[in-house]
């Protein structure tokens, strides 16, 4: 694979700062990949195919796909109004599936 999935510049300017990304960089470098995640990689990452997708595409096609690879299960959330704006995350993300019905039954009023 020669693309970077997150882009150093995108990660920098979007989510963390430089330091912060070196040195979470060096420290998985350390690390084998989970989850045959290279080979994953090499046999569905194809960056030209995955960017002319939309953004529910690319969610369907690889996001979704990627995070069960690496052991999550997915449970949909429903909309909130946060400040006046409707919100509605894609999902939540869980170590287990078991663990769906809790999220499910937890009390509407209250936020996690």
């Amino acid at each position: 694979m020669t693309q970077d999935l997150f882009p150093r510049p995108w990660l920098s300017n979007t989510l963390l700062d430089d330091g912060f990304n070196k040195q979470k960089e060096s420290e998985l470098a350390q690390k084998p990949h989970p989850c045959d995640l290279q080979t994953w990689l090499t046999n569905n990452f194809d960056a030209r195919s995955l960017a002319a997708r939309n953004e529910a595409q690319l969610e369907e096609k690889f996001i979704a796909p990627l995070l069960t690879q690496l052991g999550w299960t997915k449970a949909y959330q429903a909309g909130i109004t946060v400040q006046g704006k409707f919100a509605k995350p894609d999902y939540c993300l869980l170590l287990h599936s078991e663990q769906e019905d809790a999220l499910i039954s937890w009390p509407k009023t209250r936020c996690c």
